[in-house]
């Protein structure tokens, strides 16, 4: 998923929604939820995110103690294109 497509939800059924609507739930950025999302696929998975602004890798590096639900994963897997 790219940074745009989190950056504005185009429609009920779009990903951006989904991950806007994790983020929201769980008080953290839709990127954070991008990087969990992520990390909770496979071990073998390492997502290398770019950042422009010392904010921006403290919010990467906290994506890294999110555990997302179940729920949580199908919610976002059922939301995105195949």
């Amino acid at each position: 998923m790219t940074r745009s497509s989190l950056d504005g939800p185009s429609g009920p059924a779009s990903a951006g929604t989904a991950f806007h609507r994790v983020a929201a739930d769980r008080g953290v950025s839709p990127q954070q939820i991008a990087l969990a999302r992520l990390l909770a696929r496979s071990p073998a998975v390492i997502p290398v995110p770019g950042a422009s602004r010392p904010a921006s890798i403290a919010d990467s590096a906290q994506a890294a103690e999110l555990r997302l639900s179940t729920v949580e994963l199908t919610r976002l897997e059922d939301a995105l294109p195949c």
